[in-house]
């Protein structure tokens, strides 16, 4: 039987949960139209106004964007994580878990946070356009997908760490 009060604590988990949720999918439009709009005002402006300082801002705001996302989806992962020893000793809880398929959560969690990976090699291949010789396109180009990769790596580390089991002693 679970203990008194866990069940508000479960309560409060879920709320933590759906704000955390809402916050994910009202960041992608919001960060994606900004990304947008900076590199509409790079193309559609000849010359844009500072290509530098655009391609930085963009590069930066990819980069926020993405720490964001990890973030969110760590806490989310850790929280239901934490959900789940609580509903395996609760079977009236069950039912709010019976949903969840691992497959389809990872396939979320990479589709939402891919898109400012993108972005970023995007405004660094333009950034290292505005600031590099000319003719060094394919290296750029390697190097900012090879750290999109290690950025990747990074999320998936982090996410990784969220499912494990607390030390001992926490």
């Amino acid at each position: 039987l679970p203990r008194p009060g866990a069940d508000d604590a479960v309560r409060e988990t879920l709320a933590f949960i759906r704000a955390h949720s809402a916050i994910r999918f009202i960041a992608l439009p919001f960060f994606l139209g900004a990304i947008a709009a900076l590199a509409k005002v790079y193309y559609d402006d000849e010359p844009p106004p500072s290509p530098t300082l655009l391609a930085a801002t963009g590069l930066l705001l990819s980069l926020v964007a993405g720490t964001i996302e990890v973030v969110l989806s760590r806490n989310l992962i850790a929280w239901w994580h934490a959900l789940d020893r609580h509903f395996a000793r609760a079977p009236h809880w069950r039912l709010v878990r019976a949903h969840r398929d691992p497959g389809a959560l990872t396939a979320a969690r990479w589709t939402l946070f891919l898109p400012y990976v993108a972005a970023f090699v995007f405004w660094l291949v333009q950034l290292a356009g505005c600031i590099a010789p000319a003719g060094r396109g394919g290296a750029v180009l390697v190097f900012a997908l090879l750290l999109a990769l290690l950025l990747c790596s990074g999320a998936g580390a982090v996410w990784r760490r969220a499912a494990q089991e607390p030390p001992s002693g926490t």
